[in-house]
């Protein structure tokens, strides 16, 4: 769906939760705007492991009668990823190319490079010189119909297995997952194969001579356990917004940050405050996920605000406009509201809440008192939900009242959408419950992926690491997120922490826009193994 969809889907949500329920599936929950995220709860579809997939297709194999030899049936497991459909759909095609399903069946009808050209083109990669490795591998691309970003993605799991110094692995790896990351995006194939051979001619004296070491790592370090956050930040801005409301001294608002931090619920206690019974003769309660262009301005806010208003006593004689999801209107828009808001200022309040302040322009900005609402503390989240749990009389252990707290991340909303779907699904709702419902890694989870970072060689980190992915069905760019909240933790020293860091926003980064999780997790590890020496002298 685009952006405007989404909004507009939000807000048709907001407006008839109460007899209609919504359920949205997708692939890159990314790509869900935050403000649709915070209202549904979510369930995480790991990719199937190889045993349910070889399962499942030799059943239908079975059933079907068809004629699949013990390797084609691997080279469909492996070549479907976990993914159910397009197993079956890459076994319905090859059985109607081929009477027999063969490995080489298969990869030919799918355009995956063979186990055997991969070999063939990693040697080119560290023998030829770099003329003949682009000329053979160019030639192989387009006899073969292969695509570059296949052939980086096969040759980088070559690399995982070869045995070679730890640092030469570390750049390789780091340099494959670069060039992966711009081809996804469609850069030049020509320049990137370009990009693939520099990368490995760099490297050539190191590898020739690394076939014949064995990659190990005896360096231990241990790990500090106790781990505190502290949030200590708090506002009241109802407290504040009511104090510029008396006396009709209301200036024209502008309320922006995160979901689920109470803007929309602010304003609404400003606006219940000021009008009373007559609110709905005196407020017009916009979201610009309905209408965001020029029109709506121009008719109308423009209407209401032209028209005369009236007084209630003490009341306030002025007029309120609360626009909501502001900072989805067009450019345009957010003009001709700015001259509607100069023309109009005697008579009329404008209320603009937005979650991105750098979408509204400068010149709305400037005529606005501006409040941010930052995600709620700890504190005031975990008092909200105690009140819940009392007056729902749910069955809260102490650690998983923490977990809700913790994954919130401020938005009260989420944390409410995870204490009911964690009810949902488990009578007592434990701090595993709720990790478990939401698809996040574990605490103990984050800590024993750390020990393996810090301290496994490379291919048993990698599997190890791989293995927790698929048991528990996690998302590696949550495991990026949870490792980079404990490389804030732990001491070592500052420009280690931020090489890390950096590097672990830049595989976060790429993962976020669809990147290979094999080959990012190649990345993370090998980030590690850069930092490693230096941490371990640091334990000291």
């Amino acid at each position: 769906m685009t952006k405007d969809a989404q909004f507009a889907l939000r807000r048709v949500i907001e407006r008839y939760t109460k007899s209609t329920r919504f359920a949205l599936i997708c692939n890159n929950v990314n790509k869900i705007i935050p403000a649709l995220q915070s209202r549904c709860t979510r369930f995480r579809f790991a990719p199937l492991d190889a045993v349910h997939v070889n399962e499942r297709l030799k059943h239908v194999i079975t059933a079907e009668g068809l004629d699949v030899t013990e390797d084609g049936l691997k080279a469909l497991v492996r070549l479907s990823n976990g993914d159910m459909r397009k197993a079956l759909n890459i076994l319905q095609s090859t059985h109607m190319a081929s009477q027999q399903i063969t490995e080489e069946a298969v990869y030919l009808c799918t355009g995956n490079p063979l186990p055997k050209d991969i070999e063939q083109i990693s040697y080119w990669l560290l023998n030829e010189p770099f003329s003949s490795s682009f000329q053979q591998i160019s030639d192989m691309k387009a006899t073969k119909g292969l695509a570059l970003v296949d052939i980086v993605r096969e040759v980088t799991m070559f690399v995982f297995r070869i045995k070679m110094p730890s640092d030469v692995r570390v750049q390789l790896i780091n340099d494959l997952a670069d060039i992966e990351y711009r081809l996804t995006f469609g850069c030049n194939d020509k320049l990137q194969l370009g990009s693939v051979i520099s990368t490995f001619t760099q490297a050539r004296s190191a590898l020739v001579a690394a076939a014949k070491l064995t990659f190990g790592c005896n360096d231990k370090l241990q790990l500090p356990r106790s781990v505190i956050f502290t949030f200590t930040q708090a506002r009241n801005a109802l407290v504040a917004a009511a104090k510029l409301t008396s006396e009709n001294k209301m200036p024209h608002l502008l309320l922006y940050g995160p979901p689920g931090t109470g803007k929309t619920s602010t304003i609404l206690a400003v606006a219940r405050k000021l009008f009373g019974a007559q609110m709905h003769n005196m407020v017009l309660e916009l979201n610009a996920s309905d209408e965001r262009g020029i029109d709506v301005v121009r008719q109308q806010i423009q209407d209401f605000a032209s028209t005369q208003s009236f007084s209630f006593g003490a009341k306030a004689s002025v007029k309120l406009v609360l626009l909501d999801e502001a900072d989805a209107m067009t450019k345009d828009a957010q003009f001709a509201l700015r001259r509607v808001i100069e023309r109009y200022t005697k008579s009329t309040r404008f209320a603009l809440i937005c979650n991105n302040v750098n979408k509204i322009i400068p010149a709305l900005q400037s005529r606005c008192t501006r409040f941010r609402f930052a995600p709620l503390d700890a504190v005031h989240v975990n008092e909200r939900l105690k009140h819940v749990i009392t007056a729902e009389g749910l069955d809260v252990t102490e650690d998983g009242l923490k977990a809700l707290v913790r994954l919130s991340n401020g938005d009260m909303r989420k944390a409410l959408n995870i204490l009911q779907s964690t009810h949902m699904a488990s009578q007592q709702i434990t701090e595993e419950a709720v990790y478990l419902c939401t698809g996040n890694p574990l605490p103990k989870d984050i800590e024993q992926i750390s020990y393996w970072l810090l301290n496994e060689p490379f291919s048993s980190s990698f599997q190890q690491i791989s293995d927790m992915k698929a048991t528990k069905g996690l998302a590696l760019v949550d495991i990026v997120r949870e490792v980079t909240m404990f490389v804030f933790r732990i001491k070592m020293p500052s420009d280690v922490r931020v090489q890390l860091i950096n590097d672990l926003a830049d595989i976060e980064y790429r993962l976020t826009f669809g990147c290979n999780d094999k080959l990012q997790l190649g990345s993370v590890i090998s980030t590690f193994t850069q930092a490693r020496s230096a941490l371990v002298a640091a334990a000291k």
